[in-house]
Order: C-alpha cells, then sequence, then structure tokens
C-alpha cells in the first residue's frame, strides 16, 4: 500500500508495470488526493476502525513532501482542492483553508461529513451521513430528490416517464418478500408509491406503461398479481380469483 505514480505520457496506465511507489512518503493506507494544480494533499488514512482520530496529510510543494499540519487529530474522508481553497472532510467538522494554507473556517454543524465541495458561487456543500446535503454551516441539511430503495428489479419509461419497480426474486424462484413498492420521475420529481398503497402486493418483476397513454402503467409481480396505475393511483388489482 502506497502512493503510486506514472507518466502522464505512459501508453498503458492500465499496466501495473507502468507504475512506481512513491518511497519519500511511509507505506500506508491513503484514503484520499487532491491537487490545487501546483501542491499534491495526501491523506494517510490510520484504521478508521479504531475510533482514534490520527490520520497524517502529507503535501508535496515544490521543496518536497512535508506534514500539512502536525496540530490537527482527524478521521479524514476526503481532500477536496477548488476555487483556491483546500476542504477537508473529516470526523465530525468540515475545514477550509486558503491558498496558504491557513485555517479560515470550521463548519462544525455536520455530524458524520464524508464529502465537501465549493461551487462557483464560493458556497461550500456537505454531504453528511446523517443530516444529508447541507449548505454551509447550516443546522441540518436536505435530502434531494430520488428513489427510496436501491433494490429495483424492473424500469420502463412512457414518453417521458421513468417507473422503476422494486421487489424481485431468489435463485430458487421463490418470492424475495421485498415491499419497497414503486417509484416514478415525472416532471422533474421524485414520487414514491409505497407498499400500503398497493393492497400490499411485493416482488415487482415486471413494469410496462400503455404505449398509447403513458399515464397509464402495468406492474407485475411474482405470485402476487398485477396492478393498473392511472395517473400514479391504483385503478385495478388483478389477481387470480378476479382475473
Amino acid at each position: 500500500a502506497g502512493l503510486y505514480k506514472a507518466p502522464l505520457s505512459t501508453a498503458n496506465l492500465s499496466d501495473f508495470n507502468s507504475w512506481t511507489r512513491e518511497s519519500e512518503i511511509p507505506v500506508g493506507v491513503y484514503n484520499c488526493i487532491s491537487t490545487d494544480g501546483n501542491s499534491l494533499y495526501l491523506n494517510r488514512s490510520n484504521n478508521p476502525e479504531d475510533q482514534v482520530h490520527n490520520d497524517a496529510i502529507y503535501k508535496r510543494g515544490s521543496s518536497g513532501w512535508s506534514y500539512f499540519d502536525t496540530t490537527l487529530s482527524l478521521t479524514i474522508s476526503s481532500l477536496e482542492c477548488m476555487q483556491n481553497r483546500l476542504l477537508i472532510a473529516a470526523s465530525s467538522s468540515v475545514l477550509k483553508y486558503d491558498s496558504n494554507d491557513n485555517l479560515v473556517f470550521t463548519y462544525s454543524k455536520p455530524t458524520n461529513p464524508v464529502h465537501a465541495i465549493i461551487d462557483n458561487k464560493g458556497s461550500v456543500w456537505i454531504a453528511d451521513n446523517q443530516a444529508g446535503l447541507m449548505k454551509e454551516n447550516a443546522s441540518w441539511g436536505e435530502y434531494p430528490g430520488g428513489p427510496a430503495t436501491d433494490r429495483v428489479f424492473a424500469m420502463t419509461f412512457g414518453e417521458g416517464d421513468l417507473w422503476v419497480a422494486t421487489g424481485g426474486r431468489t435463485g430458487s424462484w421463490d418470492n424475495s418478500d421485498i415491499s419497497d413498492g414503486l417509484f416514478n420521475y415525472i416532471g422533474n420529481k421524485w414520487t414514491s408509491i409505497a407498499y400500503n398503497n398497493l393492497d400490499f402486493i411485493q416482488d415487482f418483476t415486471e413494469i410496462l406503461a400503455d404505449p398509447k397513454d403513458n399515464n397509464r402503467v402495468y406492474v407485475g409481480s411474482w405470485n402476487n398479481g398485477i396492478v393498473e396505475l392511472y395517473n400514479s393511483q391504483v385503478v385495478n388489482i388483478f389477481k387470480e380469483a378476479n382475473t
């Protein structure tokens, strides 16, 4: 483990023989790297599982490698050089440094930040594992629109509308018991249709929009029947007893 480098002109960067380890810094686990075009910043991660905040940031400038700031006691998840600033997402805060490596602001509101960037207006955006997306030092974040889960099994388009079905089946063709419902992305907005609004049907395996009317959608499930929706509302449920 360590930092590896290769000339940009190398013909085949996918060949491991093209890479050499940087010998001027210790061997270790390095989890993030960033550059402002002049200096390179690199974090050596010292076992994030041990709850001891003792990562080490190295900086490579015109005079070689040095420690960035020996006073820091942090577990660091990201380094990002943007807009002549360095952002460090670490432990329960985000630190912002100027181009001379002076600490100019500490964002103390995040609870578990994993990444931070600066937009073209100079605002800092923080991705936090608990608070969501935070702007500057907001007391809490927000959650951008998106599907409620990632357990997707089938998708379909009706004109410009995207419909997503969750569910599936097991490798032995049994029910997988996934009851995450349906999602759609219509008019630049995500909407979820919950399991309890779908007659408690789970394990969807097929979904299709009516080619003659994209407001009508049919969803097939594994052993639980077919759901018909119109304008995102359930209008029919077809099962063995009624079909």
